[in-house]
């Protein structure tokens, strides 16, 4: 068993046990009327503190965010390790939700709204602590789905605990994508990712710099995803950034650090 998950075990242990001395309690009535009072007020706290027991037990919700053309799909792709997401040219555009869960989730537990969602189930490690979902694009402008896809993002992203926002070279002054960003990102970890270090220049700098009016940046990484991918692919760990960003979400998002990130 993995330490994240000794861990994990733990901490439910102990709320657990102050379930079960918060459940005995009220079951007594007072006759000291501060006392009776508690108990009333405990008495309706209780159902929340159930509830966050099962959250603390629900794996973690990725949302993938970026714009048109940032590599979201292959990004996903070399983070598991594995082809699990069309990307490129098969689809250059996001317009559907691909839910990517681990076969031994309970999916229905997370209540995730699944209307017009690719569901995948893959059985890759990193999965048994995250759900990650690859969002539609918010910048399309491909007729009448732009607006459907804002639909389909927006529904998505008061679920996510974690948004992993792409960009490049070329995309990351993006004014709408920025925007969308500022209006859904409220209580979301962020991670941010230039993608496409194949052939770009490495740009996280100034990046970081225009970033830091809205936002406390600790980490950027610059990935190149399919040399990432083609070394899993051929039984290699994958090197570089890549990486050094599987080693982080692997720490960040395990088990034992969900409270702290809801």
């Amino acid at each position: 068993m993995r330490h994240a998950d000794l861990v994990q075990l733990e901490m439910l242990t102990h709320i657990d046990r102050l379930i079960d001395r918060c459940d005995a309690w009220p079951a007594t009535k007072s006759q000291w009327e501060p006392g009776e009072r508690a108990r009333h007020f405990l008495q309706r706290v209780l159902p929340r503190i159930r509830s966050v027991r099962e959250r603390l037990q629900l794996p973690l919700v990725v949302a993938m965010f970026g714009g048109t053309g940032t590599g979201k799909s292959s990004l996903v792709n070399a983070i598991l390790g594995q082809e699990v997401t069309t990307s490129g040219r098969q689809r250059p555009t996001t317009t559907r939700p691909q839910i990517l869960v681990h076969p031994d989730i309970n999916f229905d537990l997370l209540q995730l709204p699944t209307e017009d969602c690719d569901v995948v189930e893959t059985n890759v490690p990193l999965l048994e602590d995250i759900v990650i979902v690859d969002c539609p694009d918010p910048d399309t402008s491909e007729g009448n789905d732009a607006a459907s896809n804002l639909e389909r993002l927006r529904r998505f992203l008061p679920y996510s605990d974690i948004l992993i926002y792409t960009s490049t070279q070329q995309k990351y002054r993006s004014a709408n994508v920025q925007q969308e960003l500022r209006d859904s990102a409220t209580g979301c970890k962020l991670v941010f990712v230039q993608t496409h270090a194949d052939r770009d220049v490495d740009i996280r700098e100034d990046w970081k710099e225009h970033l830091s009016r809205d936002y406390e940046i600790t980490e950027m990484f610059f990935v190149d995803s399919r040399k990432g991918l083609q070394e899993q692919l051929a039984g290699q760990q994958a090197s570089g950034e890549l990486a050094r960003l599987q080693n982080f979400l692997m720490q960040q998002l395990a088990a034992s650090n969900r409270g702290r990130i809801r």
